[in-house]
């Protein structure tokens, strides 16, 4: 290997976190959201604070085992709105920041913790 590493190793994770984005950007907002809910779980995305876990937080744990990846911007645009849609679903809470930038961020309801406990996020998320 040389000085500054092996460039098919980088080129091949790039690769990988590419088709991540681009396969998580092509779902429906249900299936996103379904794929989202285990971020509010036991080893989920670690929240900041008391007001709960931002969209930001959440991308970073959804794409934590692809070091390397192109632009996250696609995600910023598509996960807030299938949060939104857990937390119409009743399954997130959702927080506004009150700091006058609009930030929401979300924690898991009590039905929330139910529907991961039975799987059955999907089915919920379709009924709602």
């Amino acid at each position: 290997m040389g000085l500054f590493g092996n460039k098919e190793k980088k080129a091949a994770e790039e690769a990988e976190g590419k088709a991540e984005v681009e396969r998580l950007t092509s779902l429906s907002t249900a299936e996103l959201a379904a794929e989202l809910m285990p971020a509010f779980g036991p080893n989920g995305a670690k929240a900041k604070g008391r007001s709960g876990t931002a969209a930001m937080q959440v991308i970073q744990w959804l794409m934590a085992d692809y070091p390397r990846h192109p632009s996250l911007r696609p995600l910023a645009d598509s996960v807030p709105v299938a949060l939104q849609r857990l937390a119409g679903a009743g399954l997130l809470k959702a927080t506004s920041s009150g700091v006058g930038t609009g930030v929401q961020s979300y924690s898991i309801a009590p039905d929330g913790e139910a529907a991961l406990a039975e799987g059955s996020v999907a089915k919920r998320l379709g009924e709602s």
